[in-house]
């Protein structure tokens, strides 16, 4: 259910606020080219490899149809949705949970995941229509009554990406992440000191 993935997404996010030092979020600023050869990685060459995913997908495709056994290559949808999921940006709960669990610098991660989505927002349809402009989300082959259909297909697969609303999609990424970022890393501070004597307590040891 999406309310329930949503509610995950809170949590998660709420967590790391709670378990996000100062420290670690000032290192991660000053991280900028890591940072930027994330962003630059995510937003903009993963995509590029996606028009050559649906290239080579069109010439298996091709060559599966001139092939009179016509075995030997994918179903078009498997080159399609590889191209889509190199579109997009990192997912927001595995992104940072796979860093934490390797030892990485977990205060980059969600620095990384919050911009590329966030900016994902925005580049993510360009690149979709970037391919259905170039005709590469659709199966071609030889036969007449396919090239009516192309026209048709990509015209939808452009009209479908110009119509998605933006503004709801970061509207709704700032509720489910920057929020409960936030919430959790002011709730962090709030409670940092609450020793009797006055000493503080390391929120993901629980040692004062």
């Amino acid at each position: 259910m999406p309310w329930a993935s949503k509610l995950f997404i809170i949590i998660i996010f709420t967590v790391s606020g709670l378990t996000l030092h100062t420290a670690e979020a000032k290192a991660a600023v000053r991280a900028i080219w890591p940072f930027g050869f994330s962003v630059v990685s995510i937003l903009a060459v993963s995509p590029l490899l996606a028009f050559l995913i649906l290239l080579g997908g069109r010439a298996a495709s091709d060559a599966t149809t001139n092939n009179s056994s016509g075995n030997g290559s994918m179903p078009w949808g498997f080159y399609v949705g590889l191209s889509v999921f190199a579109s997009v940006p990192t997912t927001l709960s595995s992104g940072v949970t796979l860093v934490a669990n390797g030892k990485g610098n977990a205060a980059l991660a969600l620095m990384i995941v919050v911009v590329t989505n966030a900016l994902g927002v925005i580049v993510t349809p360009l690149w979709i229509q970037a391919y259905s402009a170039a005709n590469l989300l659709i199966r071609t082959n030889n036969n007449q009554q396919t090239s009516s259909t192309t026209t048709t297909t990509a015209e939808e697969a452009t009209i479908s990406t110009s119509q998605l609303d933006s503004t709801s999609l970061l509207i709704n990424l700032l509720l489910t992440v920057l929020v409960p970022l936030t919430a959790g890393k002011i709730l962090r501070e709030l409670l940092h000191c609450v020793g009797g004597d006055g000493s503080c307590i390391d929120m993901q040891t629980h040692k004062r």
